[in-house]
């Protein structure tokens, strides 16, 4: 007969991660607050030294590196995250080639998305060579960092990321003053800091990584991954195309000017929310795969309310403060660049809203539907910037963010009633897969006796944690 886990045995191996939020919480409010503070105080002086052509130049070689990692490591980082609660599945069953190939299918992607992305933007050709070296710099660190949240690092992710963002101003900066070379200076100052920071990170790392390599898990975890890495990247062109088009359609110091106040208000918004939303998850998943759908629709509706709320102070200084903001930022005032911040903020508000929205979809697997979602509004995007920047000018583009952000959580919505039911029955999906994968377990898995702690006492539970998606801040913020 097929036997279920009971409610203390539910709450046995749910309780270290209950326990751990709170911590886990503040970790990651760190690993977001020293980016954040690091990257508001370093824009305004490399915008001054530089110049915000320089600047625009720059964050389309970012944004163009993060494309080509989240196409080509996307499935990895995702899968690692996944099945990091599952014995049979986790980082020590990743067979040993999987990175190393994910590397090399960088570097060919780099070349040929960088070449018809960023050629042209600038006369020297340094800054092509330096924009695909990002490209290879962003996997490798995005990689490492990944699997630091998959073994519940939030300390060590805090500290790879705080450094990161303190070698990379460091190195920008000093590179921007000896050699005055502007753009070049500022790729190069980010491929230094995310190559150190990458082997720091792996220096960190718990032993296991791939001391069981299996062909048939990581098959497992390309099937799992493939549909999320194409989420990830054509979310990251909804995210950060705007700025590549309106260097092309309106001009380089334009994207420069979008680009920081784009940068600062998401870094501000990510510290004060994004924490929240990264430790929700956590509980989500463990609650979901304890086979507790109400308890994992409960957090995550939890998770959403406190957002809101949070949100809305923030906003209301958004409004009053935004003069300030971009006086600090470009070091003069710009009506049309105060024009960027309503619309920004509240677009970066309902896409880190969408990361507990489309919970349910990722839970249930219907990460396919979650693709057709964010491609849908990447292509309207897309069209709506075309048609309405060289009129309007980056304005355009705030505001087709904004609606890009609103259609998708109308989507993911539309999608999970029609797909999964109500609310209720969405969430209920849990107890029936978790059943049916114990059950295959069951018949399948060897008989061995389980591990006990040293103490004697209950064997230790295996903790899931989130699904990444692209967050505007963090490792997938310039700074």
């Amino acid at each position: 007969m097929l036997q279920t886990p009971s409610s203390p045995d539910i709450l046995r191996s749910v309780e270290p991660t209950l326990r751990r939020a709170p911590s886990d919480a503040i970790w990651y409010g760190v690993s977001k607050g020293v980016p954040a503070a690091i990257g508001i105080a370093s824009v305004p002086f490399f915008i001054r030294f530089a110049g915000s052509a320089a600047y625009g130049y720059y964050s389309a070689s970012w944004a163009t590196g993060l494309v080509v990692a989240n196409l080509t490591s996307g499935w990895l980082r995702q899968s690692a995250l996944r099945f990091s609660g599952d014995d049979e599945k986790d980082l020590s069953a990743l067979h040993r080639g999987a990175v190393a190939t994910t590397l090399a299918v960088t570097v060919l992607v780099a070349v040929p998305t960088a070449t018809l992305a960023l050629h042209g933007e600038d006369p020297r050709y340094i800054f092509l060579v330096l924009s695909i070296a990002m490209a290879v710099a962003i996997t490798c660190q995005q990689l490492i960092v990944t699997f630091l949240q998959a073994q519940r690092r939030a300390r060590a992710v805090a500290l790879v990321e705080g450094l990161r963002a303190a070698l990379s101003s460091a190195f920008a900066g000093a590179l921007l003053i000896a050699t005055g070379a502007g753009a070049e200076a500022l790729v190069g100052g980010m491929v230094l800091a995310s190559l150190i920071v990458t082997a720091v990170g792996a220096r960190t790392l718990d032993p296991g990584l791939a001391t069981r390599a299996s062909q048939g898990v990581t098959r497992r975890w390309w099937s799992f991954g493939w549909p999320m890495s194409l989420w990830l990247t054509i979310a990251a062109v909804l995210q950060f195309s705007d700025r590549i088009l309106i260097q092309h359609l309106v001009g380089a110091g334009s994207a420069g000017t979008y680009s920081a106040v784009y940068d600062a208000t998401t870094r501000i918004l990510a510290v004060c929310i994004f924490p929240m939303t990264m430790a929700s998850h956590a509980l989500v998943m463990s609650h979901w795969n304890e086979a507790d759908g109400s308890r994992a629709r409960s957090a995550n509706r939890r998770s959403i309310l406190i957002q809101s709320a949070v949100f809305l102070p923030l906003l209301l200084a958004a409004i009053f403060l935004r003069g300030p903001l971009v006086r600090l930022l470009i070091g003069r005032a710009d009506a049309g660049a105060e024009s960027l911040v309503i619309p920004l903020v509240v677009g970066s508000f309902l896409w880190q809203l969408s990361l507990n929205a489309h919970k349910v979809l990722e839970v249930n697997d219907r990460t396919t539907v979650m693709m057709v979602n964010v491609a849908a509004c990447t292509a309207l995007n897309i069209v709506g910037n075309l048609v309405l920047l060289p009129q309007y000018g980056p304005a355009a583009a705030a505001w087709t963010t904004l609606g890009a952000a609103f259609l998708y959580l109308c989507l993911t919505e539309i999608s999970a009633l029609v797909i999964l039911g109500d609310s209720r029955e969405r969430w209920g999906t849990g107890e029936r897969l978790a059943s049916e994968s114990q059950e295959v377990r069951e018949r399948t898995k060897p008989k061995q006796m389980p591990t006990r702690n040293l103490a004697g006492g209950q064997p230790h539970a295996r903790q899931p944690v989130p699904m990444r998606c692209p967050d505007p801040d963090g490792q997938d913020s310039p700074y």
